[in-house]
């Protein structure tokens, strides 16, 4: 419970892992 649910965060939330994939693919 300490950690955060990555996975779980971004089944909830799809927008917030697009998100991070966008940013992640412009840095790179």
């Amino acid at each position: 419970m300490d950690e955060p649910p990555h996975a779980c965060c971004v089944l909830l939330t799809p927008q917030s892992h697009m998100d991070l994939g966008a940013s992640s693919d412009a840095s790179q």
